[in-house]
C-alpha cells in the first residue's frame, strides 16, 4: 500500500472508534467526560 493509503486507513479507523467511543458515553451518560478527555489531547 502506498503511505497516502495507510494514512487513510489509519484515519478511518481512529475516526470510527471515536465514534464507538461516543456512543457508548452517550449510552452511559459520560459524553461530558469524553469530551473533556478529547479536548484536553487536542487543545
Amino acid at each position: 500500500p502506498t503511505a497516502s493509503r495507510l494514512v487513510s486507513l489509519h484515519n478511518l479507523a481512529w475516526t470510527l472508534n471515536l465514534m464507538q467511543r461516543a456512543r457508548s458515553a452517550i449510552i452511559s451518560g459520560s459524553f461530558a467526560v469524553l469530551r473533556q478527555e478529547v479536548l484536553d489531547v487536542w487543545q
